[in-house]
C-alpha cells in the first residue's frame, strides 16, 4: 500500500502504474495524477482533496487559477519537480479520478455520491475491472491539506480501503 500527500500523493500514483504487482492500492492526498503509459491491473485508488485547494485545481472551474511558478527554487530537482507540477495544475483532480476509473474499467455512467458528515462529498465508481474501486473524497472547502477529525479522518479512511482491497 502507499499513501502520501501533494507531491507524495503524485508520487504514489506514479508508483500505483510503475509498481502494480507489489502495491495493493494508493491513497493519494492532495495531489493526484495518471501515467499517460499507465499499464498493469486495476488498481484500486481512494483520492482525498479539498475543494478550495489553492495549489493542486479540484474542478475545471479552478484550473488556470493556481499560479505556482514561486513554489520552487532553482536548486537541483527543482525543475524536474516544477515541470511536473505544471502539468498536473493543468487538469483537474476531478478528471484525474475519472481518467483512474478509465483505466480501471469502471463504469462511468453513474457513480454513487453519497455525503459524509457535513463536508465532505464521496464519489465512488463501480463496476471496475477485478476490483480496482475509484473514491474521490471531496473536503468542502478544504485546502491542501491532510484532513483530520472531526472533518474527514484521511487516515483512518485509506486504511478501510487497504484492508478492503489486499493483493
Amino acid at each position: 500500500y502507499a499513501m502520501g500527500m501533494s507531491n507524495g500523493g503524485m508520487f504514489v500514483s506514479t508508483l500505483a502504474c510503475e509498481l502494480d504487482d507489489r502495491i495493493a492500492a494508493v491513497a493519494p492526498v492532495a495531489g493526484v495524477h495518471l501515467l499517460p503509459d499507465c499499464g498493469g491491473r486495476a488498481m484500486p485508488i481512494i483520492v482525498t482533496h479539498g475543494t478550495s485547494d489553492p495549489l493542486v485545481p479540484f474542478d475545471e472551474s479552478d484550473v488556470g487559477r493556481i499560479d505556482a511558478t514561486g513554489l520552487f527554487d532553482e536548486t537541483p530537482g527543482g525543475s524536474a519537480q516544477r515541470r511536473m507540477f505544471e502539468r498536473v495544475i493543468g487538469t483537474p483532480v476531478t478528471s484525474w479520478v475519472e481518467s483512474w476509473a478509465t483505466h480501471n474499467g469502471c463504469s462511468l455512467d453513474a457513480p454513487e455520491v453519497t455525503a459524509v458528515g457535513n463536508t465532505v462529498e464521496r464519489t465512488a465508481y463501480d463496476e471496475c475491472d477485478d476490483g480496482g474501486d475509484v473514491v474521490l473524497q471531496a473536503v468542502e472547502d478544504g485546502g491542501h491539506e491532510w484532513p483530520t477529525s472531526p472533518t474527514l479522518d484521511a487516515t483512518a479512511q485509506a486504511l478501510a480501503f487497504f484492508e478492503a482491497h489486499p493483493l
